[in-house]
């Protein structure tokens, strides 16, 4: 009888160390980090096509936005989370002219842009330009965001911007494939 109640006993505690793992686990992966699957190529080669990261969720404020964060977003209008890089703030006056960034009249340099890639690309789409010339004027309560790989992404220019309480995240590091692995900036 001691035995049974030994076995029962066990079980019982087995089956609650279970679902505080879990509960644990479904908060760290929702409220602190992420999973995210990148799918497609426009933030490449910042990141890639399938690959798998984790993304820092926890106390994003709109305060700590610093401008060229790599940004994870809720497109509600296809139903997906999008990566992207954080490029104008409200009010923003954004130009691009002969692949030069101006923010409210300001040159900025890209740093984060693969160069050798922006060549590369360039060159094998026969274009001259990795960014065509536009201005805009980002909208109040809006932020303007653009993938790294400019010829071949969906952002602000195409779909719009987003609002604050789109945000999901931003940065963090790709875990796979391991060969990837790498801090998302």
């Amino acid at each position: 009888m001691k035995e049974k109640k030994s076995t029962a006993r066990s079980v019982v505690i087995y089956i609650i160390e279970l679902l505080v793992i879990i509960a644990a686990s479904q908060l760290v992966f929702t409220k602190v980090i992420r999973p995210v699957s990148i799918i497609g190529s426009s933030m490449y080669p910042t990141v890639s096509d399938q690959d798998i990261a984790l993304i820092n969720v926890i106390g994003l404020k709109e305060s700590e936005l610093k401008r060229f964060d790599v940004v994870i977003i809720d497109w509600k209008q296809s139903n997906e989370n999008i990566i992207k890089r954080l490029i104008g703030f409200p009010g923003d006056h954004i130009k691009f002219v002969n692949d030069a960034l101006y923010i409210n009249g300001v040159l900025y340099e890209e740093d984060y842009l693969d160069r050798d890639y922006v060549a590369r690309a360039k060159a094998s789409r026969g274009v001259s330009q990795f960014t065509a010339d536009f201005e805009y004027i980002v909208p109040d309560g809006q932020y303007f965001v653009l993938g790294d790989n400019r010829l071949n992404s969906a952002d602000s220019r195409t779909i719009g911007c987003f609002s604050f309480s789109d945000f999901i995240g931003k940065e963090g590091v790709v875990i796979y494939p391991f060969n990837h692995f790498n801090w998302i900036k």
